[in-house]
């Protein structure tokens, strides 16, 4: 599955939700215009569309998963810039730090 930035629902956002005319009035936005607005929008989508989405696609597959309370990553330890493996390899389950439990998926 390819993903596709939701840019025209974030730009109909900008447009009928937020008062982005109203922002623009102001002097802190008063440079900010439709036009540019749209444009910056659009190469965000394709920053996310051709850089992030790519990076999550090892995760979408191989999401990471809860055990003994312990949020999981499954995939196998990558190696780093000297070559050595990250911490963890080699291991059937690498605890993920800074993780909240509710990211994982119970087995």
């Amino acid at each position: 599955m390819t993903y596709k930035a939701p840019t025209a629902q974030i730009d109909f956002i900008l447009t009928h939700v937020v008062p982005f005319a109203d922002l623009a009035r102001t002097d802190r936005f008063a440079e900010a215009t439709a036009e540019t607005a749209t444009a910056i929008l659009s190469e965000a989508g394709k920053l996310a569309q051709n850089v992030l989405a790519p990076l999550n696609r090892g995760s979408d597959q191989t999401p990471a998963r809860l055990e003994n309370g312990v949020c999981c990553d499954p995939r196998p330890a990558l190696p780093t810039g000297s070559g050595r493996l990250r911490r963890g390899a080699g291991s059937a389950c690498r605890p993920i730090r800074n993780t909240a439990a509710w990211a994982c998926r119970r087995p």
